[in-house]
C-alpha cells in the first residue's frame, strides 16, 4: 500500500526564491567587500597590519576575527529575516510548513 502523506504532498514553486536570491547576494556582496578591505590592507600596507588594536590584537587578527563574526551574523541576519517572513506568509495564507502537522491534519499517524 502507498503511504498517504506522499500521495498528498504537492510541490509548489517558492515565489520568494528570486528575493531571496537577490538579498542573499547583496549580503554576499557586503562581504565581499569588506573581505577585499582585509586582502588591499595585507597587500598595499603589511606593516599597518601590526597595529595593536583593543586586546592587545594586532589589526591582522582583530580584522579576521571581525570577518568570521560578520559571517556569522550576516547568516543569522538573513536566516532571521526570511524565517519570519515565510513564516508570516504562511501564516496568512493558511498554509502550515510542519510536515507532521499536515500530516496529523490529514488524519495519517506518523
Amino acid at each position: 500500500m502507498a503511504d498517504p502523506v506522499l500521495e498528498t504532498t504537492v510541490i509548489e514553486e517558492d515565489p520568494s526564491v528570486r528575493h531571496k536570491a537577490f538579498f542573499g547576494l547583496i549580503l554576499c556582496a557586503v562581504y565581499a567587500v569588506v573581505y577585499a578591505g582585509f586582502v588591499v590592507i595585507s597587500v598595499y600596507d603589511v606593516t599597518l597590519m601590526d597595529t595593536v588594536m583593543p586586546l592587545g590584537l594586532n589589526l591582522g587578527v582583530f580584522y579576521g576575527l571581525g570577518l568570521i563574526l560578520l559571517a556569522f551574523v550576516l547568516g543569522m541576519v538573513y536566516t532571521h529575516l526570511w524565517g519570519a517572513w515565510e513564516k508570516a506568509s504562511r501564516a496568512s495564507s493558511g498554509k502550515v510548513s510542519d510536515p507532521a502537522a499536515k500530516a496529523k491534519s490529514s488524519g495519517v499517524d506518523c
